[in-house]
């Protein structure tokens, strides 16, 4: 199998491992084909060789470990859940007063026509409670 990479057109073909075709465009990654085609594609001039990309562990030395945007990172998180302790507590057990109160304080909009289920609703969706993870939760 050779690397190459398209310089011109699009290409289409079937890979090994696929059952359907695939079409490589001028401008994406570089991929791999069987030597023959390869090297007709390079003949043609749509196609030149491309060197293959080897990821390579560069070990981080102890300054670089703990650096600031992983400080940075967790300052961000606990704005975030300061942002949720601070979305007030309401439930249909409230008023339609109570509720309409709460959203003026907020800057929450509503129609006098709602219902209690429709400002319950329409505070669920201005706050947009995140969704909260436990330690047994898989992620």
């Amino acid at each position: 199998m050779k690397h190459i990479k398209l310089t011109q057109g699009a290409f289409r073909y079937r890979p090994e491992s696929e059952k359907s075709a695939v079409v490589v465009r001028l401008g994406d990654p570089p991929f791999d084909v069987p030597d023959a085609t390869a090297e007709r594609l390079v003949a043609l001039g749509v196609a030149e060789y491309a060197e293959e990309a080897v990821a390579t562990a560069v070990p981080l030395t102890h300054e670089e470990k703990t650096s600031e945007p992983q400080d940075e990172m967790q300052e961000a998180a606990g704005s975030e859940l300061t942002a949720l302790e601070d979305v007030p507590e309401y439930s249909d057990r409230m008023t339609v007063k109570q509720l309409k109160t709460l959203m003026d304080e907020v800057g929450a909009e509503y129609t006098d026509k709602m219902t209690k289920s429709d400002l319950i609703k329409r505070l669920d969706c201005f706050f947009e409670e995140a969704p909260t993870f436990e330690a047994e939760m898989p992620l």
